[in-house]
């Protein structure tokens, strides 16, 4: 889809996803070279999400965007839910 062609396109750099939820969109970029950072406000959605995707490249956490524990500029793209 459309994220998927996205993420494949961006130069190396970690990717923030932001609402991940069940890894709906997640699921779909576990084989891009690149490190997801897939977040949600629902530990019960990130824990399922977690359970079910398995990929080295992807990081899951419980996190609220409004106060996102990240350096300014640390991810070279960043998509949302």
């Amino acid at each position: 889809g459309l994220v998927r062609e996205w993420a494949s396109r961006l130069s190396d750099g970690e990717i923030l996803e932001i609402g991940a939820g069940d890894g709906m969109l997640t699921r779909f970029l576990t084989d891009i070279p690149r490190t997801i950072i897939a977040t949600d406000l629902s530990p019960a959605l990130i824990k399922k999400a977690s359970d079910t995707i398995k990929s080295e490249n992807i990081r899951f956490s419980v996190a609220n965007v409004e106060y996102l524990q990240y350096e300014d500029e640390c991810f070279f793209g960043i998509f949302g839910n």
